[in-house]
């Protein structure tokens, strides 16, 4: 997490802005752009128009007519270094805050690019959320040349190099840093280079909301991505997952802000019984917990989750994936829940963070 604070001779657009006197909206917030630009303003220079999308490539809205586009007609300009910024959010009350929006980006790779920042301080100070390929569907360059609000990474690509979002791809990420802030803003940074014009990006139905997950952790940088069949998926609504008989299943923990990279991890995995509606947890007598460590082949009491996972002991800089397979017909009507730890005195209770809980069920 990078943090970016204007030069005063930058801070012209920033000030007047700041003179806006609404009172911070509250949670939940969307914007469909149907009936307005749905507060947000432009700075900077750049092509960004509230509009109806009418390019060779970017030609239509993810829900309605209208949405915030880098020229809705044709191609953004070169050497753009702008964004939209939002209406002033009171997350006083969030606990697990979210962002979710859809984006269409149609640019050339790893020169021009967009990205998402958000402002504590009334516009002098931007904080890129997240990072390169850090949740599903986030960023997919790590270096724009352009450097979008001061920062590299973003997403980029065009249709010509087969790395354009291809139509509109819907995104979400965590907001944890931000719950409690009393003022928050964001803005939608487009930054440019001098040649090779497109279509550029283009953003809709942008909303930020306080998401209900069913088994949290202690909301810091530190996630588990669960996948079936090749497939991973960290999308709100998808922390339970079924796993078939023979599925390949994969466990990825990430710390996506580089906290706690390298630093040993284990997993902690509880057996439940899925046969009863929601899961309800079977004794740890019959079925202890397993913690997975580099010396431990994890089988819970004879229901093998198959084989070993690839057992590592610290967090890769792009996350450490474990993979099994479910080959016990024994597992049929359980779940497990696992969930990541890295014991630490850095961590926000002085002694271990977690990651929020996600369920295979067989």
């Amino acid at each position: 997490m990078r943090t970016f604070v204007l030069a005063a001779f930058l801070a012209t657009s920033v000030l007047t802005s700041g003179l806006r006197a609404q009172a911070p909206l509250a949670l939940p917030f969307l914007a469909d752009f149907e009936t307005g630009p749905g507060g947000f303003t432009v700075e900077g220079t750049t092509s960004f128009a509230h509009g109806v999308p009418t390019g060779a490539v970017i030609n239509t809205a993810a829900s309605g007519s209208f949405a915030w586009v880098t020229n809705p007609s044709g191609l953004h300009a070169a050497n753009e270094n702008g964004a939209i910024r939002s209406p002033t959010f009171d997350f006083t009350t969030a606990v697990n805050p979210y962002v979710r929006m859809k984006i269409w980006w149609n640019c050339e790779a790893d020169f021009d690019g967009l990205n998402l920042q958000y402002s504590t301080d009334g516009g002098l100070s931007w904080v890129t959320v997240g990072g390169f390929g850090d949740q599903v569907l986030w960023y997919n360059a790590a270096s724009i040349v352009a450097a979008p609000g001061g920062d590299a990474p973003g997403w980029s690509g065009r249709n010509l190099t087969l790395n354009g979002s291809g139509g509109w791809a819907a995104t979400e990420h965590d907001l944890w840093a931000l719950a409690g802030a009393p003022s928050v803003q964001f803005r939608l940074s487009f930054a440019s280079d001098g040649s090779v014009q497109d279509d550029g990006v283009a953003i809709d139905d942008f909303s930020v909301f306080d998401a209900v997950v069913p088994f949290p952790g202690s909301h810091e940088d530190l996630r588990v991505i669960t996948g079936v069949g090749g497939f991973e998926d960290d999308s709100l609504g998808s922390e339970i997952k079924a796993a078939p008989l023979g599925a390949p299943v994969t466990v990825r923990i990430v710390s996506p802000e580089g906290t706690y990279t390298n630093a040993p991890f284990v997993l902690l995995a509880d057996m439940y019984s899925t046969l009863v509606g929601y899961p309800i947890k079977i004794s740890p007598i019959n079925f202890p917990e397993v913690h997975v460590s580099s010396s431990v082949v994890v089988a819970v009491n004879g229901y093998a989750s198959a084989g070993a996972f690839g057992l590592y002991w610290v967090i890769g800089p792009a996350g450490t994936t474990l993979n099994f397979s479910v080959l016990d017909p024994g597992l049929a009507g359980l779940g497990v829940l696992i969930q990541g730890m890295v014991v630490t005195n850095t961590a926000r209770n002085g002694f271990f963070a977690i990651s929020d809980g996600r369920v295979f069920t067989f």
